[in-house]
């Protein structure tokens, strides 16, 4: 049977709050995946309409949520696209040196890779700050960012909507994407161009090397199993 309520607290960088029913003063704790889905966002004082349950530990959760009455939200903002944009413009920029031979292909393979792991840490982020978790320090995204991440995280705050709204955060975020961005431009001069591929030929002598060790184990264990196959 559905409950009729409002929203009395909200945090929506948590995408959580708590909501009274009519007629009573306990809190109701309420979360955005309870929603059902809908263009707009809740907000403190909306009307809603919910299933009541009450957890093992006695406290009381909203489920199947609808909104009621006068939407007091405006509705979520649709996604640019600049920031699609400019990431492109970025991976083109990548991919067009590296076949000019002005970068070597390593440059491009750690943006991708650390790129990559700043947005699994911010999808991280944003699912602990939901579920009240452990949550990971601004200093540790923003130092991702710094070394080369800041693609990763850029998408990460438009796609998954987490750090977007802070404006300290985003102004400091900004900063360490113009640093790493004078760092790449470094690699252009002469010597920047000489540092980054010896860098690049020694990672790949290592990398060579390791694989010749990798055939190394496997003739010896391919010997090995010739070996006792004769018996």
């Amino acid at each position: 049977m559905y409950t009729d309520g409002k929203i009395v607290r909200w945090d929506d960088a948590k995408g959580f709050g708590f909501a009274r029913a009519k007629n009573t003063d306990k809190d109701i704790f309420v979360h955005i995946s309870e929603f059902e889905p809908c263009e707009y966002r809740p907000v403190v004082n909306q009307q809603i309409r919910f299933l009541l349950e009450v957890s093992e530990d006695g406290k009381l959760r909203a489920q199947s949520i609808l909104f009621c009455g006068k939407k007091l939200q405006k509705k979520a903002r649709k996604r640019g696209f600049l920031v699609p944009l400019v990431l492109l413009v970025f991976i083109a920029f990548i991919i067009i040196n590296t076949i000019n031979g002005k970068l070597p292909a390593l440059v491009g393979y750690y943006y991708l890779f650390l790129s990559g792991i700043t947005y699994v840490t911010f999808k991280w982020d944003k699912r602990a700050a939901q579920q009240g978790d452990w949550r990971i320090s601004e200093r540790a995204l923003q130092l991702q960012s710094l070394l080369g991440g800041w693609p990763g995280a850029w998408y990460a705050q438009a796609n998954l909507r987490h750090k977007s709204q802070k404006g300290s955060f985003k102004w400091l975020f900004y900063l360490t994407v113009l640093i790493n961005l004078g760092g790449l431009g470094w690699l252009f001069t002469e010597q920047g161009n000489i540092l980054v591929h010896s860098l690049a030929i020694n990672f790949k002598y290592h990398l060579l090397g390791l694989f010749s060790y990798f055939d190394f184990i496997q003739f010896w264990w391919w010997k090995l199993n010739t070996y006792l196959s004769s018996f």
